[in-house]
């Protein structure tokens, strides 16, 4: 999209414009409504698209060498795969079936939570005054059609943890939740985090439909694995939730990037580098984008820029007060 090479050409385009959307009320609530009035056009108003074989998404994965073992880590959009004529749960069988038995399907399951505020009333701190209720096996995912097909497969796990949330089948998948809450304040991609296991194990992430400068949250490991080293004071708040999985239930005190951090993010600049670099690689097939990338190499990458809290450029909002 034209929208997205303009942002790629400068982080400070970038950040000036999602500056102007977040803290404007009336540019987000023209924007939104925009969206909201192109996704509810008529089906026949939309763009005929052409059906997609399977298989040719499997030669796509195979031509990016994503292994058909080890973990994967999807980010999807139903809507895009929707060519292919399968269901979602349908979907989730062939992905696993790719992985064969010894492989683990994760993907993020974050919870809805209603009482969340939107638009630029995130940027505030009201919501910590309240205790919300993640309840593991009933808070429905706000990530997609798939996820919430895979959390109803059989040997689905999904995290106790309240943000960041996965959920996983495969041989990895207990252990990959096993410590996701533990200690005090834990973070959603810390050291205990389920991320930070796939991490840990070169996870290969695949985006299905969907963008990367949007959906890479293995991006976060490098932050919070590194929290003591971040640059940036004021980098986290603390949330707090009542747990409940099955008989367990426990009341938690965790730690978030404050939603205001994110308008500072260079998005589409740090996409273009790790294009570059080879660490992401695309293919498209019959339409829907594939992007793969080793959460390694990722991770590797920012943990060398973290001291400058690449790709975040903080300064801006501070020098247009100014």
């Amino acid at each position: 999209m034209v929208r997205n090479r303009l942002l790629a050409i400068s982080p400070w385009i970038e950040v000036l414009v999602k500056s102007l959307y977040w803290r404007s009320n009336t540019i987000y609530r023209v924007l939104a409504a925009r969206a909201r009035h192109r996704s509810n056009q008529p089906e026949e108003r939309r763009e005929a698209v052409a059906a997609i074989e399977w298989e040719d998404i499997v030669s796509g994965l195979d031509r990016l060498g994503v292994p058909h073992s080890g973990m994967m880590i999807v980010h999807s959009s139903m809507a895009a795969l929707a060519p292919t004529g399968l269901t979602p749960r349908e979907v989730c069988q062939r992905l696993l079936g790719y992985l064969g038995p010894d492989g683990t399907l994760a993907m993020p399951a974050i919870p809805l939570y209603r009482e969340e505020p939107t638009g630029p009333a995130r940027l505030g701190d009201e919501i910590c005054a309240k205790r919300l209720t993640y309840d593991v096996l009933r808070t429905p995912p706000w990530t997609g059609a798939l996820p919430k097909a895979l959390m109803g497969l059989p040997g689905a796990v999904r995290s106790r943890h309240p943000l960041n949330t996965m959920v996983a089948v495969g041989p990895q998948a207990a252990a990959m939740m096993a410590h996701n809450i533990d200690g005090p304040r834990p973070m959603p991609c810390g050291p205990q985090s389920s991320w930070k296991f796939c991490a840990d194990r070169d996870a290969t992430v695949v985006c299905l439909g969907v963008d990367t400068s949007h959906s890479l949250t293995m991006i976060h490991v490098a932050e919070d694995c590194w929290s003591e080293q971040w640059p940036v004071p004021n980098w986290y708040r603390e949330r707090q939730f009542h747990v409940k999985d099955g008989e367990f239930e426990t009341d938690l005190t965790v730690l978030e990037r404050r939603p205001k951090w994110a308008i500072n993010y260079g998005e589409r600049t740090l996409q273009k580098d790790l294009l570059k670099l080879g660490i992401i690689r695309v293919q498209t097939v019959g339409g829907i984008r594939i992007e793969v990338c080793s959460s390694a190499a990722l991770i590797e990458y920012l943990g060398s820029g973290r001291r400058r809290a690449y790709p975040y450029w903080i300064p801006f909002w501070d020098k247009i007060k100014r």
